[in-house]
């Protein structure tokens, strides 16, 4: 299969798998197998979905993989869900958010720390696009899985401290993911304090409203319960802060921030990046990628950067390419040691299917119907 933009899918073309109107939703609005029509594109566009797999000849047995099963993923957008309407009636009382309510979510950490230490060891493809309704849980959600695949990438390449013996291991730390995980699932928790209609806002901010929005870290310490983990606090905290001394709230420079903190913000920016949002369309994958790789030592710790660079390409499997020759090809395999020359696909000349590798690839120059410098 290949992921492409609603827009570019011709008519006829068989859907691959389930597309559902809300995250919340169990029944699928289309579902795998499907043949796509105009009404089927118009009723995508009019729910914001930009991006579908498609199944066709030259993609065949092409299979992308999320960082975890696709309902594990839509689990915790529901359970994240319902802790962002529990965090909404807590500020409209003017309390912290029930204890309960926030402890419901440690299953759902376990489980994705359960899933992402087990899965295969493949790169996954992160550029399915959701409904932009759907944007604050499924970000907490998609920054908490990139994150613990970052946290366990690092493990593996620099260890952990074990608190007990001050002995440095390269066993997998599963209690100290499981809190990472806790804590990203966590880390929209004070924007339920904003005004919306600050959060969609579709151009430019005043002073006042940008002060506004940056409060939501003030927000989400103050919803916390007491007795909460140094780790929830310190990624709620901080995950705004910058290695360089540029971010918010408090300035903090480099080490000064949270270890977690600054993995948090490397995940939370390349899913903001590459989500769609009410005021912004989604980034594909290769330009969320750059963003983290060119932050590197400015906005991001460098350390960290190199965990994301081991679990994220620019171009994953089943996202289309451009080769040097003209021809759009579909990335059929990584190499992760040179991610710029994927083993890909193409129509050959005599009208059959050509795999090719070692050929540096480019970005296809369009992206949701829309022209867009490569």
């Amino acid at each position: 299969m290949r992921l492409l933009p609603v827009a570019k899918i011709p008519d006829g073309a068989t859907v691959a798998r389930d597309v559902r109107a809300s995250a919340l939703d169990r029944m699928p609005m289309l579902s795998a197998g499907a043949t796509l029509q105009p009404a089927y594109r118009r009723a995508l566009e009019r729910s914001g979905i930009d991006y579908l797999f498609v199944d066709d000849d030259i993609s065949a047995g092409i299979e992308p993989v999320g960082i975890v099963p696709h309902e594990v993923r839509m689990d915790a957008i529901r359970a994240v869900a319902e802790l962002l309407e529990e965090a909404r009636r807590a500020t409209m009382r003017r309390r912290p958010v029930a204890r309960e309510a926030i402890l419901a979510l440690e299953p759902v950490a376990k489980t994705i720390v359960l899933e992402v230490t087990r899965r295969d060891p493949v790169v996954p493809t992160l550029g399915e696009t959701g409904p932009p309704g759907d944007y604050l849980p499924a970000h907490s959600v998609d920054v908490t899985l990139l994150g613990v695949l970052m946290a366990l990438a690092h493990q593996r390449r620099h260890g952990w401290i074990d608190p007990g013996t001050s002995a440095r291991r390269y066993d997998v730390n599963v209690a100290g993911l499981q809190r990472l995980a806790l804590a990203l699932l966590l880390i929209d928790i004070g924007t339920t304090a904003v005004p919306r209609q600050l959060l969609e806002h579709p151009g430019p901010l005043g002073a006042e409203d940008r002060d506004t929005i940056c409060r939501h870290v003030a927000h989400g310490i103050e919803m916390l319960p007491a007795g909460m983990s140094f780790v929830v606090q310190a990624v709620l905290r901080d995950h705004h802060e910058r290695w360089d001394g540029s971010g918010y709230a408090e300035g903090r420079i480099g080490e000064d921030i949270a270890w977690e903190a600054r993995l948090a913000a490397i995940a939370d920016v390349y899913v903001a990046t590459t989500s769609n949002r009410v005021y912004c369309e989604a980034a594909l994958q290769h330009e969320g990628w750059s963003t983290i790789i060119g932050g590197a030592g400015t906005q991001f710790d460098p350390e960290i950067v190199e965990a994301f660079r081991d679990v994220v390409v620019p171009y994953a499997p089943a996202t289309e390419v451009a080769l040097p020759d003209g021809r759009i090809a579909v990335v059929a395999r990584v190499d992760e040691q040179d991610p710029l020359r994927p083993v890909v696909r193409a129509a050959g000349l005599d009208g059959g299917v050509e795999e090719l590798g070692g050929v540096l690839v480019q970005p296809v120059a369009i992206v949701a119907g829309r022209e867009r410098a490569a």
